[in-house]
């Protein structure tokens, strides 16, 4: 007599394990993945079905899955005995397989790219850039899933999976960086599994699967290099003659070198955020957790670009941090800020070292760090600077200020 019987993989592990189907008929025996995962406390083996308990995401729609794959495995048993046709267990599986890519194939109840695309439609309700996820982290899930010619599948995740060992060596070794070089810098990597464990846990939130540990998606830093501009070229870029876009992308810059603001923040300011002396502002990154209002005095550079746009802040006019740091260094550029900068870059097991002039090295995080900076060589206390700037930890803020040996020999020089 034929049975179908639906088995967990591990029945003795804590985390999740794969249902695997298994079909007994003429003496023969088929195994055949269901695709679907569950927890062994959540698997009702009499029934051989996934507990129908509200708490468990998706059980309904699992356990017709199950019923589904069943009912085909039947149906075509049938049709079999009808014709009188013997078959191996290997031309049963096939056929069966092609019965159900044949339009009977339920719906993949754990694509990953399906519940991609809503996180990503999410996200585009909270930031106005979402390159990292939609461009970056994409494009980088995508190639390795092409090169291992497996689907990527939410349990491919859980662990550390044959597929996170071969993306951990694609972007150390493969992945190319916007300099065409193989081999992203461990930060960048660092920023592409913190990017996918946001995704996770947004999955998480949404109930699409139950909550695992993160712990084997590493997200290493180290301290890199970084600029900032002095008093002098912070002079020299504002007298800069510029137009356009140019022109606004310089003020916005100084804007953020006058208040010390993240780009997402200085560049979205209103005329609303200026009250009488000051600026008040929400940071948008802490926003709707903790976050406290931010008052920041206005300096004579700040009011000056607020005389000159009528009261008014600039905003930035064309998507994307990208195009701004693009613009950012050409105004830099044109303004001569070209000191040379010994830079430090750290990849898998190796360290190199570029020299470079300095306006190739600005972005949008160097407003911040040049705020921290001068108000710090300036004799502003650490911890009053914090205020400002809305670092909550002593570690966040000194990452920024890290100066260098020169001038920390120079402010402290009148202690020897």
């Amino acid at each position: 007599m034929s049975t179908v019987r639906f088995n967990l993989r591990d029945k003795n592990t804590k985390g999740k394990t794969l249902v695997v189907l298994l079909y007994s008929f003429d003496s023969k025996r088929i195994r055949i993945s269901t695709g679907i995962s569950c927890y062994v406390k959540n698997w009702n083996f009499n029934k051989q079905r996934i507990y129908e308990r509200f708490d468990i995401p998706y059980y309904r729609e699992h356990n017709q899955h199950f019923t589904t794959l069943e009912s085909n495995i039947y149906a075509l048993q049938n049709e079999l005995n009808i014709a009188n046709n013997k078959v191996s267990e290997s031309l049963f599986k096939e056929l069966l397989l092609q019965r159900l890519d044949n339009g009977n194939k339920p719906k993949n109840l754990l694509s990953f790219w399906m519940y991609f695309d809503q996180f990503i439609e999410a996200k585009k309700r909270e930031i106005k850039d979402i390159g990292d996820y939609d461009k970056a982290l994409r494009k980088h899930l995508k190639i390795v899933e092409d090169q291992q010619g497996i689907e990527l599948t939410l349990p491919n995740l859980e662990r550390k999976s044959d597929f996170l060992a071969a993306f951990d060596r694609y972007l150390g070794y493969d992945a190319k960086n916007r300099k065409g070089e193989q081999g992203l810098s461990i930060n960048t990597i660092g920023k592409q599994y913190k990017n996918l464990k946001v995704f996770l846990n947004w999955c998480f939130t949404e109930q699409i699967i139950l909550p695992f540990s993160l712990k084997h998606l590493v997200t290493e830093r180290i301290e890199v290099d970084s600029v900032y501009l002095t008093a002098a070229e912070l002079d020299r870029l504002e007298t800069l003659e510029l137009t356009g876009q140019l022109e606004i992308c310089r003020d916005l810059f100084l804007v953020g070198c006058e208040t010390g603001l993240r780009f997402s923040d200085f560049s979205n300011l209103q005329q609303s955020n200026v009250s009488g002396s000051q600026l008040e502002v929400r940071p948008k990154k802490t926003r709707g957790t903790t976050s406290k209002k931010l008052i920041i005095p206005i300096s004579g550079r700040l009011s000056s670009i607020l005389d000159k746009y009528e009261g008014k802040l600039p905003n930035w006019p064309v998507h994307g941090l990208h195009n701004f740091n693009e613009g950012v260094r050409k105004c830099h550029e044109k303004a001569e800020i070209n000191v040379n900068q010994v830079i430090e870059h750290r990849k898998r097991g190796q360290i190199q070292e570029t020299c470079q002039p300095k306006w190739q090295l600005i972005s949008s995080h160097t407003c911040r760090r040049t705020f921290c900076t001068l108000k710090f060589l300036q004799g502003m206390p650490a911890h009053v600077i914090m205020k400002f700037s809305g670092h909550t930890t002593e570690k966040n803020f000194l990452s920024y200020l890290k100066l260098d040996a020169e001038i920390n020999a120079d402010k402290y020089r009148n202690f020897f």
